[in-house]
Protein backbone atom coordinates (compact mmCIF):
# COMPACT_ATOMS: atom_id res chain seq x y z
CA UNK A 1 0.00 0.00 0.00
CA UNK A 2 3.19 2.82 0.97
CA UNK A 3 4.31 1.31 -1.92
CA UNK A 4 1.45 1.59 -4.31
CA UNK A 5 1.12 5.71 -2.74
CA UNK A 6 4.87 6.61 -3.28
CA UNK A 7 5.24 5.18 -6.84
CA UNK A 8 2.09 7.01 -7.49
CA UNK A 9 3.91 10.32 -5.95
CA UNK A 10 6.96 9.73 -8.11
CA UNK A 11 4.96 9.58 -11.25
CA UNK A 12 2.97 12.54 -10.35
CA UNK A 13 6.06 14.23 -10.15
CA UNK A 14 7.25 13.16 -13.09
CA UNK A 15 4.22 14.41 -14.60
CA UNK A 16 4.25 17.93 -13.01
CA UNK A 17 7.94 18.47 -14.20
CA UNK A 18 7.30 17.47 -17.71
CA UNK A 19 4.44 19.77 -17.92
CA UNK A 20 6.59 22.90 -16.49
CA UNK A 21 8.97 22.20 -19.34
CA UNK A 22 8.37 24.25 -22.34
CA UNK A 23 9.35 21.69 -25.23
CA UNK A 24 6.40 19.27 -24.46
CA UNK A 25 3.35 20.01 -27.21
CA UNK A 26 0.06 21.22 -25.31
CA UNK A 27 -1.64 18.25 -26.52
CA UNK A 28 0.32 15.89 -24.51
CA UNK A 29 0.76 18.01 -21.80
CA UNK A 30 -3.24 17.96 -21.78
CA UNK A 31 -3.44 14.51 -21.71
CA UNK A 32 -0.72 14.54 -18.61
CA UNK A 33 -2.84 16.85 -17.06
CA UNK A 34 -5.67 14.02 -17.12
CA UNK A 35 -3.38 11.04 -15.67
CA UNK A 36 -2.49 13.55 -13.61
CA UNK A 37 -5.83 13.64 -12.00
CA UNK A 38 -6.44 10.16 -12.21
CA UNK A 39 -3.42 9.73 -10.31
CA UNK A 40 -4.75 11.93 -7.15
CA UNK A 41 -8.26 10.01 -7.05
CA UNK A 42 -6.31 6.39 -6.70
CA UNK A 43 -4.09 8.34 -4.02
CA UNK A 44 -7.05 9.22 -2.42
CA UNK A 45 -8.46 6.17 -2.63
CA UNK A 46 -5.77 4.39 -1.11
CA UNK A 47 -5.59 7.11 1.89
CA UNK A 48 -9.34 6.96 2.38
CA UNK A 49 -9.59 2.84 2.28
CA UNK A 50 -9.94 1.21 5.27
CA UNK A 51 -6.41 -0.35 5.21
CA UNK A 52 -5.04 3.03 5.69
CA UNK A 53 -7.03 3.94 7.79
CA UNK A 54 -5.81 0.98 10.37
CA UNK A 55 -2.38 1.35 9.52
CA UNK A 56 -2.49 5.21 10.63
CA UNK A 57 -5.22 4.19 13.90
CA UNK A 58 -7.98 6.95 12.09
CA UNK A 59 -10.53 5.35 14.69
CA UNK A 60 -8.74 7.51 17.24
CA UNK A 61 -9.07 10.47 15.19
CA UNK A 62 -11.79 11.73 16.75
CA UNK A 63 -10.64 11.67 20.13
CA UNK A 64 -6.96 13.15 18.89
CA UNK A 65 -9.05 16.00 17.94
CA UNK A 66 -10.92 17.09 21.10
CA UNK A 67 -7.73 16.25 22.65
CA UNK A 68 -5.96 18.78 21.06
CA UNK A 69 -9.27 21.28 21.28
CA UNK A 70 -8.67 21.16 24.64
CA UNK A 71 -5.22 21.62 25.03
CA UNK A 72 -5.74 24.43 23.23
CA UNK A 73 -8.57 25.76 25.19
CA UNK A 74 -8.25 25.05 28.51
CA UNK A 75 -11.00 26.87 29.71
CA UNK A 76 -13.71 25.12 27.34
CA UNK A 77 -15.41 22.78 29.67
CA UNK A 78 -17.47 20.86 26.65
CA UNK A 79 -16.84 19.94 23.18
CA UNK A 80 -19.68 20.26 21.06
CA UNK A 81 -20.39 16.90 19.49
Amino acid sequence: MLNEVNQLIVIKQYILNSINESHIDRPTVRELDKIRLLIDKKICSILLGQEFKDFVGFSGAQKALEDAIIANNPFKSSIKR
